[in-house]
């Protein structure tokens, strides 16, 4: 015989109610408040440092560092800014093909009508932490 889905209901919010009121009494643990505002700085602190270091690297044309804590690249990625009407039926699909234009592009290094590239670069972090 199956449970009364009431019951089965109230159960559950029952046993979500306590576990949302341990939650509030372990908020109130100073150690607890210390932990979080200490994450909540560092985690904005690294996103800032970062930012700088990508941009260093990108705007003084720095591939690569490595050190002792591991490596930091930065990579490209092409991609392109796509002019439907121009582009050839060859290209497209319901969306336009950006690895056939990319492929045709890297092989033939011409222009595709329809298609300009860009390039976005970004960080790539290898950092040996802990362990």
């Amino acid at each position: 015989m199956a449970q009364d889905p009431k019951a089965i209901i109230e159960r559950a919010v029952g046993l979500t109610i306590k576990l949302e009121e341990q939650l509030q009494e372990l908020m109130q643990n100073p150690q607890v408040q210390t932990f979080l505002e200490a994450q909540k700085k560092v985690n904005e602190e690294a996103a800032d440092t970062w930012k700088r270091v990508e941009a260093l690297m990108i705007d003084n044309d720095i591939k690569k560092v490595d050190g002792d804590w591991g490596s930091l690249t930065i990579t490209e990625r092409m991609d392109f800014v796509i002019d439907e009407e121009q582009l050839a039926p060859r290209f497209k699909k319901t969306v336009a093909d950006t690895s056939k234009i990319r492929t045709i592009y890297q092989l033939d290094r011409k222009p595709i009508a329809g298609a300009t590239p860009t390039i976005k670069k970004y960080l790539t972090k290898r950092l040996k932490i802990g362990g």
